[in-house]
């Protein structure tokens, strides 16, 4: 992992803190919600709550793709 991605993805645990509840995080669901965040090109401080969401969606949606094609027999 690059020292960037990390760095995007302790800020990201930062900037999630008041959501502890959601434990539901794996590396591709991290780097899903990562570049949702990282695409909408706004400082971490200035995500909605609207983003925040669209980018949780984006990180399902990255994650179940995943772990379908895990599931597939080869």
């Amino acid at each position: 992992m690059s020292p960037e991605s990390l760095a995007l993805i302790m800020d990201m645990h930062e900037a999630l803190e008041p959501f502890d509840g959601f434990r539901e995080w794996n590396a591709v669901s991290q780097r899903a919600f990562a570049r949702h965040c990282q695409k909408l090109g706004k400082p971490l401080a200035q995500l909605t709550i609207e983003d925040l969401q669209n980018a949780a969606q984006a990180a399902d949606e990255a994650a179940a793709d995943y772990f379908a094609l895990l599931r597939t027999p080869a």
